[in-house]
């Protein structure tokens, strides 16, 4: 049976009165938006500013403590991965979420969402001919103006140059090359994950958490959270033994403890507990 005590989602009761409640979004942006509630304000941060509610002290996640590919987002919501993208770019645009390197935020502040039905068209081409064509339906004329015939052809002559659609054709390329890159890197630290057991997995999101609070725009990149994953890969895989396995855990734990991100400093507090280990076992050799 689920109890609040075995976790739970801290969010205030306006939000789900004003907003899910009236159906403000539709089922897939719901299930997207759900999904990144549980994975910010779901968790409590230990390093964040402290809020007394019913006498206790709630330190929760602004943003999601870590970044979520769209994978994993179908695996949670049962979604295909082309609407995924669809469902989180239209939420982007409406600013109801922000998105960073992977790293999503919920907009909280409701009044600030833009309506999805509003349009963004450009140019005086298409003023002008609503103009006309409102200007005509006003007089009783429920035809077009001729003039829009001229209208639509300097609009589909413009369109023939090719230089719009070029633009947009490489904006649409370069953004679908940097989604495809950032997914490539997302399964590339899932991978390097999945060699380590349970216990070093949450030590490994402290280690990187910890580096992205070193950082004075608290923000981490994909290419460094998969290089410093990789960096205690290369560690772990020298550890061809459980006595230095254990030793692996001893070290990565002091170094969340410390708050020194650093793999070098993982080398040298493993190397303080061998030298302690062989000491020890030389002294017991002598007696």
């Amino acid at each position: 049976m689920p109890y609040v005590r075995n976790g739970h989602t801290w969010i205030a009761n306006e939000l789900i009165e004003q907003i899910f409640a009236k159906g403000k979004f539709s089922k897939r942006e719901s299930q997207i938006i759900w999904v990144i509630l549980r994975e910010s304000w779901g968790w409590l941060d230990k390093r964040a500013k402290t809020v007394k509610k019913y006498g206790k002290e709630i330190r929760k996640y602004s943003i999601t403590r870590r970044p979520i590919s769209y994978t994993q987002f179908s695996e949670r919501t049962g979604i295909a991965i082309p609407h995924i993208g669809k469902t989180i770019k239209g939420l982007k645009a409406r600013k109801i979420i922000k998105e960073h390197y992977g790293y999503y935020k919920f907009n909280k502040n409701y009044d600030s969402y833009q309506n999805s039905n509003q349009s963004y068209r450009n140019g005086n081409q298409s003023k002008e001919v609503t103009e006309k064509v409102s200007k005509s339906y006003q007089k009783g004329n429920l035809r077009l103006p001729k003039r829009k015939l001229k209208v639509t052809k300097k609009v589909t002559s413009t369109a023939s140059k090719g230089k719009p659609e070029k633009k947009q054709r490489g904006l649409k390329e370069s953004k679908e090359r940097l989604n495809k890159e950032r997914n490539m890197i997302l399964s590339q630290i899932e991978n390097l994950l999945s060699q380590f057991p349970p216990d070093i997995k949450e030590m490994l999101e402290e280690y990187t958490e910890n580096a992205r609070l070193e950082n004075k725009t608290q923000r981490i990149s994909l290419q460094k959270r998969r290089r410093l994953i990789n960096e205690l890969y290369l560690v772990w895989t020298g550890c061809n033994h459980p006595i230095l396995q254990e030793d692996f855990k001893k070290a990565l734990r002091v170094t969340n403890n410390k708050q020194v991100p650093n793999v070098n400093y993982v080398k040298k507090v493993m190397g303080g507990i061998v030298k302690k280990r062989s000491q020890r076992i030389k002294g017991n050799g002598h007696t």
